[in-house]
């Protein structure tokens, strides 16, 4: 039973992440004038963000050792946060790229 109780975790995590992903492309036109960003400054740092994800995920056996469900809850805690209180008190653009 607990076995299937991580496999949700993980699924339910996997989606909630998701979701925040698709968030920022969705607010982008109220986003951008708001920070004073240009399409160029945010496209790059979503390239810069794929680089990032691309660089994570080739340490992803580290993830068999630590276990999955752990930095699937801990991961979508953190990422919630900055969503939370992160996102929205960002008013420059570079505030929103940290």
């Amino acid at each position: 039973m607990q076995r299937y109780w991580l496999l949700f975790l993980v699924v339910a995590g996997g989606i909630c992440l998701t979701s925040l992903g698709l968030v920022a492309g969705s607010v982008a036109p109220l986003l951008l004038p708001e920070t004073e960003m240009s399409t160029d400054f945010y496209s790059y740092l979503l390239v810069v963000a794929a680089a990032f994800d691309a660089l994570t995920a080739y340490f992803s056996a580290l993830s068999d050792r630590i276990g999955r469900a752990n930095l699937i809850v801990y991961g979508a805690l953190f990422a919630g946060l900055i969503a939370t209180f992160g996102v929205p008190t960002a008013h420059t653009k570079w505030e929103f790229a940290v």
